[in-house]
């Protein structure tokens, strides 16, 4: 369905040993797997990555957005720039835009009711950290709330909580996503609503 699952060539987040600025930093979505990890990296807090709770199963982490590596952004990093998390936090938002390509929808002639988001550079899931966008696309959708799908971090799926044939196909596609050999880069297990400004997460978790 949709042939998301074909693996993506893209540098990984690595604690790579340089000293890059705040104009390199964007944002990137973790499972909560994440935190597990990164505490087994350092006993040292300053050598763990920065996290900001996100929604559902998912938090926000951060990196230096560089032309071979994406490095995780430290605890160190904060002092260093001399930053909050809360500035960090917009200054990869900003930085995000800035350099996002432009975003497209693909479609599936079988499934009309379901739309793809697509921006390249493995950055989908990052969109979801950009309010105005799901504001817009909110006010755009002819019935129902806007619920998306956000299985794997280059795979943003959009359907409508009227449609239940299309909630149907993301339920689908994060069982396959669960499926994949290499679940490295998966995200959330969860179908996520927007509402008010935020996501929250959309009924029960998703059965893998």
């Amino acid at each position: 369905m949709f042939g998301f699952f074909k693996k993506k060539k893209r540098h990984e987040d690595v604690p790579f040993e340089v000293a890059p600025g705040a104009e390199t930093i964007v944002p990137r979505i973790k499972h909560l797997h994440f935190l597990a990890a990164a505490a087994t990296l350092s006993d040292k807090s300053s050598d763990r990555p920065v996290t900001m709770p996100f929604v559902a199963d998912l938090v926000v982490a951060y990196s230096f957005d560089l032309p071979q590596i994406f490095q995780s952004v430290m605890q160190r990093d904060l002092t260093r720039l001399g930053m909050s998390v809360e500035s960090l936090h917009e200054r990869a938002i900003r930085n995000l835009m800035e350099h996002m390509p432009p975003i497209e929808y693909v479609g599936d002639p079988e499934e009309p009711s379901v739309l793809a988001l697509k921006c390249g550079y493995d950055m989908e899931a990052c969109m979801l950290l950009v309010p105005e966008y799901w504001n817009a696309a909110s006010a755009n959708l002819p019935n129902g709330k806007l619920v998306v799908a956000v299985p794997m971090r280059n795979l943003v799926l959009l359907t409508s909580s009227a449609s239940m044939s299309g909630l149907e196909v993301l339920r689908e596609v994060i069982r396959q996503a669960s499926l994949v050999e290499d679940r490295t880069h998966n995200l959330s297990k969860s179908l996520l609503v927007w509402g008010e400004g935020r996501w929250t997460e959309f009924g029960n978790p998703a059965r893998s």
